[in-house]
């Protein structure tokens, strides 16, 4: 049988399917067919035997036409060869599929058998023989061909790289190189039954021959050819060009690990590609970093950032970023703070100065660093530096918190005039607080002019913009921090009706005020305007009037409450006709005291300080800084019987009323003169509405650890004292800073007023 089929199969595998008709495939299956049906019995190896032979014979002169060939020439008729070889086995597997029945006498299974424990197929024999054959003969040679192609094609793209013709580039051309390695993996044997012998073999061989052959060498080339590359390229003043460079490359191998390397290897291309040429040159390019923030450069930067994400080795690149952050922002407060700037347009450009800085950095990562959390990590990092720390505050200027809250009543001052521009400007500068460590000092600063303006009610008080901001700062701070302002607020909206009811009840009583009144209501404790305790004084009739025909009708829509009056913060407006001047004068009086000595000028125009003294019951201290407020404003001249510079004037001093007054404004702000001391309730009457003091500071402090212990207690129930000591400081740290010792001591306070207490025989 074999001399029948001997010569049909010789004739596959040196010419292929040339000749091979119908008939012919027939004869020759028929021939195979019959030897198993009645001739395998008789000689069971004969035939495989005789096989192997065949196929040896045949890839011995294949090796002779490739053995003088070296690269592109080999690789070409490699892959030749191989198709040809190929294909004449997929018709052998045909011819011989007797000898893959699963009925045949020696081959229960699927494969015939070849050599004592080893099972292949038909197919498998070919390609062991191909291996054994050719592939251990010209290992090397082939090997050094696939190398000499890659290289081929990485010069041919380094000429792209170089050219400004992109359109040279034509990566996905057809290539002998891919169909080498196809061979390689088409070698390897597929995963056989887990019964079967060739189990083994599978397990250690799998992939073997690909990896030995070209795998391996291919990376080792690499990592000498890029080596190379990065020794000519990288230099310091081609940085931004070796960066380009880089992502074209590592696009370039991305495409030609997909081409060439199988799904087993994973990305190892890529990861050795990006050892050699950023993680290898790590330090070089992470000091060019620092130099393209600085120059601007950015585009460059990302690109840098990026490769170096894709060795998630950034950590470098948040510290230089955080490091150019607050240098810049360091240099550009000092030369502020070098320049001669009035005291009330200094938080206005300072507060510019930190939005500009932080806005041109937020920008920087969220284009160029795709809004990366680390680079925002860091940028805030920063702001908390500079924020805090500078040459604005390091003077006599004042620290940030109290400029920026200086700077946010400025802006709400004169938001009437374009509310548009002010909101954007509110928002940036709210977006700074997050950054401020004394957040509450903040609080306590905004809330102190936030009171002015609501008291005052100017016609440019922007009611929405109010609002705006103080839902931001209980956003940003939380409720518990400005519970306050949101009951001043709301305080504020309450008594725009309850103006209208007043209003509405004066209409429909008999005796209506004969003063136009606005009265406003204000929550006891939420207002910053220190102790409601009113200085005694006797008002003008017409203003008494006024406030007991309000207390009578509130206290009866409000049952229950108690009015406690503030005439250190009422406006008064008192017209002022001069006896012998043309024209009058609209006199805007801070506080009731001014209203209360103007008057008593209508009926004489001189009045000694004890006249005074008896017609409104205020202080000698009181009378004497009201007078110095008047003279000042050219109102009246003082005839002194004693010293002008004493805290309470001598009884006998004088207070002549200027009849022949002129001014060329036509409203004139009059307000007290603080004597050089004061004291008890006069020095609480005559403090204005200003920015806390540090004693205050540190009392508000204490007062919200305070709060903070008991809530934490309420919910805990029971702690150490080192337990709580942590979760109040860690609480605090929201708002400020607090100091252990002061912790302590309010820990202690509370247990002596017995709202906590230790545990008997405890002392923790």
């Amino acid at each position: 049988m074999w001399s029948v089929v001997s010569p049909q199969l010789q004739s596959l595998l040196r010419n292929g399917k040339v000749g091979w008709t119908v008939s012919r495939f027939s004869q020759t299956f028929k021939a195979v067919f019959d030897y198993y049906q009645r001739d395998a019995e008789a000689e069971p190896r004969q035939f495989p035997d005789h096989l192997k032979s065949l196929i040896t014979d045949h890839l011995q002169e294949v090796l002779t036409k490739l053995d003088n060939l070296s690269h592109d020439a080999l690789l070409e008729r490699y892959v030749i060869e191989w198709n040809k070889y190929h294909d004449s086995f997929a018709t052998i597997g045909k011819v011989l599929k007797p000898l893959n029945n699963p009925e045949g006498p020696h081959q229960p299974g699927s494969r015939s058998r070849v050599t004592s424990g080893e099972i292949f197929t038909v197919q498998r024999l070919g390609y062991d023989l191909w291996e054994k054959v050719l592939i251990n003969s010209l290992r090397s040679a082939l090997t050094a061909a696939m190398l000499n192609r890659v290289e081929q094609d990485r010069e041919r793209e380094k000429a792209v790289l170089s050219s400004a013709d992109p359109m040279q580039e034509d990566l996905d051309r057809p290539d002998d190189l891919e169909a080498a390695i196809d061979v390689l993996i088409k070698l390897e044997p597929e995963e056989p039954a887990t019964d079967d012998v060739y189990q083994v073999k599978f397990q250690t061989r799998q992939f073997e021959l690909y990896r030995e052959i070209f795998e391996a060498p291919f990376i080792a080339a690499t990592k000498k050819y890029y080596d190379e590359e990065v020794r000519q390229l990288l230099r310091p003043d081609s940085v931004p060009h070796y960066l380009k460079w880089i992502e074209e490359r590592l696009t370039q191998e991305a495409r030609r690990q997909e081409r060439l390397l199988h799904e087993e290897s994973g990305q190892t291309l890529l990861r050795k590609c990006e050892t050699v040429l950023i993680a290898d040159v790590q330090d070089k390019l992470e000091l060019e970093f620092r130099r393209l923030l600085v120059t601007e450069q950015l585009e460059d930067a990302s690109r840098l950032v990026r490769l170096f994400s894709r060795i998630h080795r950034c950590e470098a690149l948040w510290r230089h970023f955080q490091a150019h952050v607050q240098s810049f922002a360091l240099d550009k407060l000092s030369g502020l703070a070098k320049l001669t700037i009035p005291r009330e347009e200094l938080p206005k450009r300072y507060a510019a100065d930190l939005v500009e800085i932080h806005q041109k950095f937020h920008n920087v990562v969220r284009r160029s660093f795709g809004d990366c959390p680390e680079f925002k990590a860091a940028l805030a990092k920063a702001c908390r530096s500079f924020v805090n720390s500078n040459a604005i505050v390091h003077g006599a200027n004042g620290r940030s918190p109290e400029l920026l809250a200086r700077h946010a009543d400025s802006l709400l001052h004169n938001a009437a005039q374009n509310s548009g521009q002010t909101e954007t400007e509110l928002t940036a500068l709210v977006e700074l607080l997050q950054f401020l460590e004394d957040k509450d000092v903040f609080v306590l600063h905004y809330s102190k002019s936030c009171a002015k303006r609501f008291i005052g009610e100017s016609p440019t008080l922007a009611e929405d913009l109010e609002g705006f901001v103080i839902g931001r700062l209980k956003e940003l701070f939380g409720a518990e921090h400005t519970s306050r302002l949101q009951r001043m607020y709301t305080d504020m909206q309450f008594n725009k009706k309850l103006r209208e009811d007043f209003r509405s009840y004066c209409g429909s009583i008999a005796r209506p005020p004969n003063l136009e009144v606005s009265i406003r209501v204000l929550s006891s404790g939420s207002w910053p305007l220190g102790s409601p305790t009113e200085l005694a004084y006797l008002p003008p009739q017409d203003l008494l009037e006024a406030r007991q025909t309000f207390s009578q009708w509130y206290l009866s829509e409000f049952q229950g409450r108690v009015l406690t009056w503030m005439p250190q913060l009422s406006r008064t407006e008192v017209k002022y006709t001069p006896p012998k001047s043309s024209g009058s004068y609209a006199l805007h009086c801070s506080e009731d005291y001014l209203t209360c000595i103007l008057l008593q000028f209508n009926d004489n125009n001189t009045a000694t300080v004890e006249d005074l003294q008896l017609a409104t019951q205020l202080t000698p201290g009181m009378i004497a800084s009201v007078l110095r407020g008047l003279a000042k404003a050219g109102l009246i001249s003082l005839i002194h019987t004693g010293d002008a510079n004493a805290v309470a004037f001598e009884k006998t001093t004088r207070a002549k009323l200027t009849e022949t007054f002129t001014s060329t404004r036509k409203r004139i702000a009059i307000r007290r003169e603080l004597p050089g001391a004061t004291s008890g309730t006069e020095a609480k009457s005559a403090q204005a509405v200003g920015g806390p003091n540090p004693q205050e500071i540190e009392n508000e402090r204490k007062f919200k650890i305070q709060a903070a212990i008991v809530r934490i207690m309420k919910k805990c129930k029971r702690l150490s004292h080192a337990d709580l000591m942590v979760k109040v400081l860690e609480e605090m740290s929201a708002m400020f800073a607090a100091k252990p010792p002061i912790v302590k001591q309010v820990i202690q306070y509370l247990i002596d007023r017995d709202y906590i207490e230790r545990e008997p025989g405890q002392n923790d």
